[in-house]
């Protein structure tokens, strides 16, 4: 258990550096005047996950790898974002409280029928193909076992948001990130 923190604590300080450095370089670049970044849409992502480390880990990838994104902690409120905000692609833990993952993708579904389908990618620690298809039966459309790395993620989502296809293959993380 000690080692397991030790590990978290390492890759969660990488990766937040990393994002910093990023928005550090984001700032000082753009139209070529220090301060002035060329404004830019980028995708935004809803992250469902009640683990804490979970969250801080997959919000420092998803800053290195470009993307805007607001985090929720349970089923419930990732229903209620996801309906009435949004998104270009939902990252979706399996077990959450109150409404689990794919209890909550079904409500998504439900009542996002006439209007559009936001590409909802489940994460689970449970990598068997037995939850795979249970996840893909709810209406997720992939899935990534936990733990994951940088790459595996940014692969994901370019598969779902094609904004950034020709970016994802230009992801240099500092240690092969992985959590659980």
């Amino acid at each position: 258990i000690v080692e397991k923190r030790a590990e978290y604590s390492a890759t969660l300080y990488d990766l937040l550096t990393a994002a910093a450095d990023a928005r550090i370089e984001a700032a000082c670049v753009g139209d070529g005047r220090r301060g002035a970044p060329t404004p830019s849409v980028r995708p935004r992502v809803l992250v469902a996950e009640d683990y804490p480390i979970n969250q801080a880990v997959i919000e420092g990838m998803l800053d290195v790898l470009g993307y805007e994104h607001l985090v929720v902690a349970n089923g419930r409120d990732a229903v209620a974002r996801a309906t009435t905000e949004s998104f270009d692609v939902i990252l979706m833990d399996v077990n959450l409280p109150e409404v689990d993952g794919p209890g909550a993708t079904a409500l998504i579904r439900r009542i996002e029928a006439a209007t559009r389908r936001t590409p909802i990618i489940a994460l689970t620690a449970h990598a068997g193909e037995g939850n795979r298809q249970a996840c893909l039966a709810a209406g997720m459309d992939d899935f990534l076992s936990k733990p994951m790395t940088i790459e595996a993620l940014g692969e994901t989502l370019a598969r779902w948001v094609p904004a950034m296809r020709d970016s994802a293959s230009t992801v240099v993380p500092r240690h092969g990130s992985r959590f659980e």
